[in-house]
């Protein structure tokens, strides 16, 4: 009953909305937003309303439209005389990285003496580990004795503030790990080579390969990327001077949804008029975007599932 009457008020979106609501939505413990639910121009009726008409356009822009006839979704964006959904070239693409990668370890394996290296790798993985985790250990006791202060202070510090502060220490410390790791390992990869420029030369090839098969899904993520900044550009602009209250949400979001490598995380600490500048530039695959679809339209849900006010005045009733 819930979910025919919302597909009664806002169409196929609210039933989808609903559903997503029912499904995966998490509920944001920030004070923030207890605070700021239903307020005008902040978190209101039209806010919501806005967040609903933005996750219908990222599912469309995703998955595609559904034709009536067939009943399947047909994507928007043309590849070779084809036409295919972000979601269907990003899956696209991961299969050719699949492929490459299989024949970048068949090169290795040519080319490097590939017991030396596992041996001296692991030996220098473990290192690096163990440096990667004492940092956080370190960092995590500074933030915990500047909490116990604040408190034996009565600021006003509760315990959700620290776990978020604790989860982007703990974020920020692993994705530094995987870079160490990455550049780490290939650097020990071709200290084992039995010989480093006919290596190189290999990897390059390859890699010139990949890149000219990838070609093709080039246009199609050119226009992604302008329909998502459009979708996305008014919204910035009239929720400017609110960009403070939602990167502390977009900060409970991710680290709930164990999502630290978002690129709402990064958009989140641009300056203000500068993320679609930003998500532009940084936003290079078709599975980036696909990503980044994802990871909005998660987010957006769990916002309005907190926001139960806002919601009564949108007309929208959260599924508990």
């Amino acid at each position: 009953m819930l979910k025919n009457r919302h597909y009664r008020q806002f169409g196929l979106l609210g039933f989808v909305l609903v559903c997503s609501l029912s499904a995966s939505a998490i509920v944001l413990h920030n004070s923030l937003i207890r605070w700021l639910d239903g307020v005008p121009g902040v978190l209101g009726e039209k806010e919501i309303k806005n967040m609903i008409h933005i996750f219908g356009k990222l599912r469309t822009l995703r998955y595609g439209k559904k034709d009536p006839a067939s009943g399947k979704f047909q994507g928007n964006f043309e590849v070779e005389g084809q036409l295919y959904s972000v979601h269907e070239l990003a899956r696209s693409e991961h299969l050719i990285d699949q492929e490459f990668d299989q024949m970048k370890h068949e090169i290795y394996k040519q080319h490097i003496d590939m017991s030396r290296f596992e041996a001296t790798w692991q030996t220098d993985k473990k290192y690096l580990e163990t440096i990667y985790c004492q940092r956080r250990q370190e960092e995590e006791e500074k933030i915990i004795k500047t909490y116990r202060s604040s408190a034996k202070k009565g600021e006003d510090d509760d315990d959700a503030t620290l776990s978020l502060e604790l989860g982007k220490v703990g974020r920020i410390n692993q994705l530094d790990l995987t870079q160490a790791l990455k550049s780490k390992k290939n650097e020990v990869l071709f200290m084992h080579a039995h010989d480093k420029k006919a290596l190189e030369i290999a990897l390059i090839e390859l890699e010139e390969a990949r890149q000219k098969k990838l070609a093709r899904y080039q246009p199609a993520l050119r226009r992604a990327k302008d329909e998502f900044i459009a979708i996305n550009e008014p919204y910035l602009a009239s929720a400017k001077g609110a960009k403070a209250i939602m990167e502390k949400l977009i900060e409970e979001s991710c680290q709930l949804r164990n999502r630290g490598d978002s690129f709402l995380l990064d958009w989140a600490r641009v300056p203000e008029g500068e993320e679609m500048k930003s998500f532009d530039r940084n936003t290079t695959t078709l599975r980036a975007l696909d990503t980044a679809c994802a990871d909005l339209a998660n987010f957006l849900t769990d916002v309005i599932s907190s926001c139960p006010k806002a919601c009564a005045q949108a007309g929208l009733t959260i599924p508990k």
